[in-house]
């Protein structure tokens, strides 16, 4: 798992910190997500797909935390925020998985 930073305001500390968040590992998921297809003619590639987009968007939700303290970000509302790249994710899984089932129909 990577972990992502951004500036935030720490309430607990009362200063600025490198904030701290979870992030899924793309690179991984894109090499099980073509061994997965090549296994099963591009049908496990549609499951693993819809998984890593869970991942995605369940770590999406998560606030960034304060390294020291591991206060959550105040007035954080990470999944309101987030909310056009989980809309573009949602279109990028419908692609790549219409694109497999095609594949996998050949």
């Amino acid at each position: 798992m990577n972990i992502v930073t951004k500036q935030i305001y720490c309430p607990h500390c009362k200063e600025m910190r490198m904030g701290q968040r979870p992030s899924a590992d793309h690179v991984l998921h894109v090499i099980i997500l073509l061994i997965v297809s090549a296994v099963t003619c591009g049908w496990g590639g549609i499951i693993w797909l819809l998984i890593w987009f869970i991942d995605t968007c369940i770590n999406l939700a998560k606030p960034y935390r304060c390294p020291v303290c591991g206060t959550p970000e105040s007035g954080s509302e990470p999944l309101v925020k987030n909310l056009p790249l989980i809309g573009v994710g949602i279109i990028v899984f419908f692609v790549i998985a219409i694109i497999l089932a095609a594949l996998a129909h050949n």
